[in-house]
C-alpha cells in the first residue's frame, strides 16, 4: 500500500481530527484489502481520501477498483494519482496499469457500438422487408380485385378499404425503416470514431 508512509506523516492539509479519522479508515481499508475484501477496502479508502486527500490514497482506490472490475473508477483514481504530489513514489506502474485499463475499456465500447449498429441494421432490413412485402401484396390484391370487378362490371368502394389500409401501413413501415437507418448510420459513425480514438491512444 503506497499510502502507509504518506498517512503516517504528521502534516496534513486538514485538521488533526480529520487526519486521525483518515488513519483509522486507512487502517481498516488496508486490513480489508489484505483479506481480499476489496469492496470494503474501497469504501474505507474513499472515506480516508475525502478526509485527508493524498495522491497515494488515489493509488489504493485505483487498486481496489481495478480488482473489482470498476475500470472507469480505477482510471480516474490513477489519473488523480499522477496529477497529485507523489514524491518518492514512481508513477511508472500506474502508467502501465492505465495503458492496460484503457486498452480494455475502449475495445469493449467499440464492440458494444458495433453490436448495436449491426442489430439496428438487421432491424432496418426486417422492417423494410415487411414494408416491401406489403407493397407487393397490395399490388396483387389490387390487380386481382380489378380483374374481378372487370368481370362483374363494378366493385363497391368498400372493396378497396383493406387494400388502402395495407398501402398506408407499408408507407408507414418505410418511414420507420428510414428512421432506423438514420440511427444505424449514427451508430456506425460513433463506432468509427471510438475505434479511431482507441487506435490513437498511446
Amino acid at each position: 500500500m503506497l499510502a502507509i508512509m504518506a498517512l503516517a506523516q504528521p502534516t496534513f492539509a486538514d485538521s488533526p481530527s480529520d487526519a486521525e479519522i483518515a488513519l483509522h479508515y486507512f487502517a481498516a481499508g488496508r486490513e480489508a484489502f489484505d483479506q481480499a475484501r476489496y469492496e470494503e477496502a474501497l469504501v474505507a479508502f474513499r472515506t480516508a481520501a475525502r478526509l485527508a486527500p493524498r495522491a497515494e490514497l488515489d493509488y489504493d482506490i485505483g487498486l481496489c477498483a481495478e480488482r473489482l472490475g470498476h475500470r472507469d473508477e480505477a482510471i480516474e483514481a490513477y489519473e488523480r494519482f499522477l496529477r497529485g504530489d507523489h514524491d518518492g513514489v514512481s508513477g511508472a506502474d500506474v502508467e502501465v496499469r492505465l495503458h492496460i485499463l484503457r486498452g480494455v475499456t475502449q475495445p469493449r465500447r467499440t464492440m458494444r457500438l458495433q453490436g448495436a449498429a449491426i442489430s439496428m441494421a438487421a432491424v432496418t432490413v426486417l422492417i423494410a422487408g415487411i414494408g416491401l412485402g406489403l407493397i407487393f401484396n397490395v399490388d396483387d390484391s389490387y390487380n386481382s380485385l380489378h380483374d374481378t370487378c372487370g368481370v362483374l362490371g363494378q366493385c363497391a368502394p368498400s372493396s378497396y378499404h383493406s387494400i388502402q389500409q395495407r398501402d398506408v401501413a407499408s408507407k408507414a413501415l418505410f418511414g420507420v425503416a428510414g428512421a432506423a437507418l438514420a440511427v444505424d448510420v449514427g451508430l456506425w459513425v460513433a463506432w468509427a470514431r471510438a475505434r479511431h480514438a482507441h487506435q490513437a491512444t498511446p
